[in-house]
């Protein structure tokens, strides 16, 4: 079956691949026992010991950088066409998922459309159309997961609905999404069918007048397929990309520390903030059972680094008709935290491991540090 953990969005082009940046596999058991702490060969000796039932397991400091194998983008499979038939070309691709005989299941929330393949890559059918109306799709659609009935869940954010269906694209129901509680930003589905997602809580008041990030908690929340219950697994300080500025401007802060998070086969929560080596096990119910951590941070962002990523986003914006008038303002609105993240992403391993996934500023920018978004390593990191 085929495995992967980032996706190359290429217009026309579905194009699955290993990630890029480094990634290191880190042995370590998910919620056992907390005697039972295993590091894997490649990790420097830690030192294991025990708070209030909490198992801590602390690596010697380090400069950041995670070890392990470099991994290079190798295309398994290539799916789609430049130009053609509509149902080859791919426009915002939102969600991937593999049916366990293999199929491939993409979710294109441009084209609001589901489309099956086969294991080769061969268009199989496809459903969905936009609209609000029952099985229906929007823009907004964020993710596509499969549950231990094999039906197909779509967190449907426009239409503030968690949508369900068959295979065949027959609708299956939904169930709402309160937005009153805040704004949902990262979705996950265990095999047993359960939904985990990280929502941003909004406190409208900081957001007017310039509240920092602790005016706001992110919430790794759980939800079951049928829409019964939702539980808070977890509590953790809110990211800081995004913020309203003193003069109310809406203000980007690139590489800034935002929560990472990942739920492993057995339903183990890993959670960690980007700019630290400091992971976070988690049982089923949200119970903290194990801390892995490690001293060091990722390398500093230099003016150059900077300047390469300002002049990217300016280019954009220009080449997406904003206003001259309107430039200076928003270049005013760009930010940076003074280091790269130390953690990029966490994804779920084989054997209860998690895979983590690390920045190397020198694939993303290059010695000469330009940056080329059609590059995919400035795509997945």
């Amino acid at each position: 079956m085929l495995m992967t953990s980032a996706v190359s969005r290429t217009p026309g082009l579905l194009r699955l691949a290993l990630p890029l940046s480094v990634l290191a596999l880190l042995g370590i058991a998910g919620c056992g026992d907390s005697d039972s702490t295993e590091a894997s060969p490649d990790l420097p000796e830690g030192q294991v010991r025990d708070s209030a039932g909490v198992s801590i397991l602390e690596f010697p400091a380090s400069d950041g950088r995670m070890a392990g194998p470099q991994w290079d983008v190798d295309a398994d499979l290539r799916i789609g066409v430049e130009s053609g038939d509509p149902e080859l070309e791919f426009g915002q691709i939102a969600g991937i998922t593999v049916h366990p005989d293999g199929r491939i299941i993409v979710l294109d929330a441009q084209a609001s459309r589901i489309r099956v393949f086969s294991p080769e890559g061969e268009l199989v059918h496809a459903f969905g159309r936009a609209g609000q109306g029952p099985g229906e799709l929007s823009l907004g659609a964020a993710g596509l997961f499969m549950d231990s009935e094999e039906a197909l869940l779509v967190p449907d954010m426009m239409n503030q609905r968690l949508s369900r269906f068959s295979l065949d694209g027959e609708s299956l129901g939904s169930t709402p999404l309160d937005f009153t509680l805040g704004i949902p930003l990262l979705w996950m589905a265990e095999p047993d069918g359960r939904v985990l997602f990280q929502l941003r809580t909004l406190d409208m008041m900081a957001m007017t007048t310039g509240g920092g990030p602790g005016d706001v908690e992110d919430l790794i929340l759980a939800r079951h397929p049928d829409g019964s219950g939702l539980d808070t697994l977890a509590v953790m300080p809110s990211g800081e990309t995004f913020g309203m500025g003193s003069s109310g401007i809406p203000e980007i802060r690139f590489f800034a520390p935002e929560l990472v998070w990942t739920v492993l086969d057995g339903g183990t929560l890993v959670t960690s903030t980007n700019d630290r080596f400091s992971l976070e096990f988690r049982s089923e119910d949200g119970e903290l059972r194990r801390i892995v951590r490690r001293p060091g941070s990722g390398p500093e962002v230099t003016e150059g680094q900077r300047r390469a990523f300002r002049d990217a986003i300016m280019d954009a914006w220009s080449e997406a008709g904003v206003p001259d008038e309107m430039m200076g303002m928003m270049s005013e609105a760009i930010g940076f935290h003074s280091h790269w993240p130390t953690l990029a992403a966490l994804f779920p391993g084989p054997d209860g491991t998690v895979w983590i996934q690390s920045v190397d500023p020198e694939r993303v920018l290059g010695e000469a540090d330009q940056l080329d978004f059609t590059d995919p390593a400035a795509l997945t990191f």
